[in-house]
């Protein structure tokens, strides 16, 4: 069969850069240094025929029970989005036992402001920005949407640049990570978090939007953590946020990033952000 068909005319050829580094890690006795790395998904901008765009950024943290974590292993899921218009920024951060609080938030910080200085190099959109991760990448996320502003957790490179986020999306969140119900089931965390705090604590009016995602039968994260979160988020007027309980749904489910799922955090954020 020959045919002939009209081209879009909005079409993007999409990039990954697999192993950006956003900083040199201070390591071992402050001996050795240990690279923290991104993987970024953006759009071409290349040939002339290249469409030349800005797109709000989605910075997306991977979880692990707070002691392992793979900054490629969301990135087939995360393609969807960078599909509808978003740079996705995939970031790592450092785990238990080689870290303590707040190393991985500052190292959070620092990634976003990394990205808001490379904007024109990665076609990202200033002032746009989405926090999103999942377990505790999520937790981490909603601390770092709760921090925005507070100067005490941005330290190192691009000082001049900001690392506020305008929203966060929390799969499955830790609300207080030192109460996650039975201790002796194998499956919560094996650790104890004592001053990490419970972000509940850190809410305020001023909080931006939130939209949480949690199955109702997550035997690591109780679903009742979201709807703490949601909660509070309503009792300080932070009415715009939302929450998405997914019935049956176990954690990291994939019936939690399902295309559904997908379109309602689209529109969400794209709603959120003046899209």
């Amino acid at each position: 069969m020959r045919e002939m068909i009209k081209a879009q005319s909005e079409a993007y050829m999409l990039g990954l850069a697999a192993d950006v580094v956003y900083m040199q890690k201070p390591y071992w006795c402050n001996m050795t240094e240990r690279q923290l790395k991104m993987s970024i998904i953006h759009p071409r901008e290349y040939y002339t025929y290249d469409q030349s765009v800005r797109w709000p950024l989605l910075v997306f943290l991977c979880g692990g029970g707070f002691q392992k974590m793979d900054r490629n292993a969301h990135i087939p899921e995360l393609a969807w989005f960078a599909e509808h218009g978003f740079v996705v920024a995939d970031v790592d951060y450092s785990v238990l036992p080689y870290t303590e609080f707040p190393e991985p938030l500052e190292e959070i910080k620092a990634a976003i402001r990394y990205l808001q200085a490379n904007a024109d190099k990665y076609s990202i959109q200033r002032g746009k920005t989405v926090i999103m991760g999942e377990s505790a990448g999520a937790y981490y996320a909603a601390l770092a949407a709760l921090t925005n502003g507070d100067k005490q957790y941005d330290v190192g490179e691009h000082l001049d640049e900001s690392s506020a986020v305008q929203l966060a999306v929390p799969f499955y969140p830790p609300s207080d990570v030192n109460n996650m119900g039975d201790p002796q089931k194998p499956a919560n965390i094996r650790v104890r978090l004592d001053n990490f705090p419970d972000l509940c604590s850190l809410m305020t009016k001023d909080s931006v939007p939130m939209y949480m995602i949690h199955g109702t039968v997550d035997d690591q994260v109780p679903y009742e953590h979201s709807i703490r979160l949601y909660e509070k988020l309503q009792e300080c007027g932070v009415k715009e946020s939302r929450l998405t309980l997914i019935e049956g749904a176990n954690h990291g489910d994939a019936r939690c990033f399902t295309p559904e799922i997908k379109e309602r955090i689209l529109d969400f954020m794209r709603k959120n952000l003046g899209l």
